[in-house]
């Protein structure tokens, strides 16, 4: 479609990414980088993510970690992730069609979300991780942010918020600056990881999102 390939063309999407079909918006190269490297996630790294629309953010996750079990609750959206997700040819990932809310797995070190009401989930995403595993958010409204982040920080440590703008740039010679068109918000991205010591305290917590 010719909105696909534009957009392909303004994200610099690399391959295979430029040719999985979308129904919906998907997480950028930008921000899976960002939850990958904040999450650390490796090669060792057992993930769930929860509202796995059409793969992009799996594609990046299973490249990385060892085993990946991707939620998507939609039917439409499923069936274009699962062919996504074999064109790729990724044989780490365990793609479910069922409400991600209700996951089984366990012993894991990363669970993304990508759901209107992550706080739903805090208590049985903190039973569900190892030690020193991350819980993470992709949230496009900070009302989200604040619900989610005051139910984290009474489990989780060090709980942080973060986004990324995508600022490219004209390269022109005497005239080189951003070009006038920028993409300043995808997502928040909200971060949590588990440790020993319950909590990070409620002074960060309050001073973070006042």
């Amino acid at each position: 479609m010719k909105g696909e390939k534009k957009a392909v063309e303004v994200f610099h999407m690399p391959k295979p990414l430029a040719s999985f079909k979308r129904r919906m918006a998907v997480v950028l190269p930008k921000d899976a980088g960002a939850i990958i490297a904040y999450a650390n996630i490796g090669k060792t790294s057992r993930v769930v993510e929860i509202g796995a629309g059409n793969g992009f953010l799996t594609y990046h996750l299973a490249r990385v970690a060892k085993e990946v079990y991707a939620y998507e609750i939609r039917a439409d959206a499923y069936k274009i992730l699962s062919a996504n997700i074999k064109k790729a040819k990724l044989d780490n990932v365990v793609i479910k069609n069922g409400d991600g809310r209700d996951f089984d797995e366990d012993s894991l070190d990363a669970i993304v979300v990508d759901i209107p009401a992550p706080e739903e989930l805090v208590e049985r995403a903190y039973e569900r991780l190892n030690s020193g595993g991350y819980f993470v958010a992709y949230l496009p409204n900070i009302e989200q942010v604040k619900r989610l982040y005051e139910a984290m920080t009474i489990l989780f440590n060090h709980v942080f918020v973060i986004s990324l703008p995508l600022i490219e740039y004209r390269i022109k010679e005497g005239a080189t600056r951003p070009k006038n068109m920028q993409l300043f918000h995808t997502a928040y991205l909200v971060f949590g990881q588990k440790s020993a010591q319950m909590g990070n305290g409620q002074k960060e917590g309050k001073e973070g999102l006042a």
